[in-house]
């Protein structure tokens, strides 16, 4: 981040999550950021979060994200992305947790880019939400029916900071460290899916 409050607002959108029955442990990786993170955390009450910054060289999104996933507690069940510049709705995790609980082993959701007013699903035309069979125990939510391998491949509709899985299913799985400004999410998505 290069400007002051960007990583603050996105902090401050995991402390505003709803109907929570789980306890939160952030993992902050700083690699290098012009506006330190401890920086942006001052003032925030993190009292009832178990807060984690770790500290490492610029290397992109890939070994940022794999440097956080390698520094999780062991009793972390599921793992969530979100990215500084990036916030989620109050009731992200909620939603997350309901279709996980209910069988899902990856959740992901729409989202709007900055600057947009169309989500992400929508702008591709890729995914309609309601060509798939609705979660029973989740009203609103849907289970993914048709080929993630090529959903992502051919016009990938997944953003990072919507995704949430259970890190058993997933807990080995890294992102590629060669590709350091696009393209190693992609290829995540597709190794989840073929796992």
């Amino acid at each position: 981040q290069r400007e002051p409050g960007v990583l603050r607002r996105a902090v401050a959108s995991v402390l505003a999550q709803r109907d929570l029955s789980l306890p939160l442990h952030i993992c902050i990786v700083d690699d290098s950021s012009p506006v330190p993170a401890h920086q942006e955390l001052e003032g925030l009450d993190l009292a009832s979060l178990s807060v984690h910054v770790v500290l490492q060289a610029n290397g992109g999104p890939g070994a940022a994200r794999n440097r956080g996933l390698d520094s999780l507690p062991d009793a972390c069940e599921f793992v969530a992305f979100l990215d500084s510049d990036d916030e989620w709705s109050p009731d992200h995790l909620a939603r997350a947790l309901l279709a996980l609980q209910s069988g899902a082993n990856v959740y992901f959701s729409n989202f709007y880019q900055l600057g947009q007013t169309v989500g992400a699903f929508e702008r591709a035309g890729r995914l309609v939400a309601r060509m798939h069979p609705e979660i029973d125990a989740a009203p609103g939510l849907h289970r993914y029916s048709g080929d993630m391998f090529d959903q992502v491949l051919c016009g990938n509709v997944i953003g990072t900071p919507t995704v949430v899985f259970h890190r058993a299913d997933f807990g080995k799985l890294r992102f590629r460290t060669d590709l350091a400004r696009a393209g190693e999410d992609y290829l995540f998505w597709m190794a989840m899916a073929q796992a």
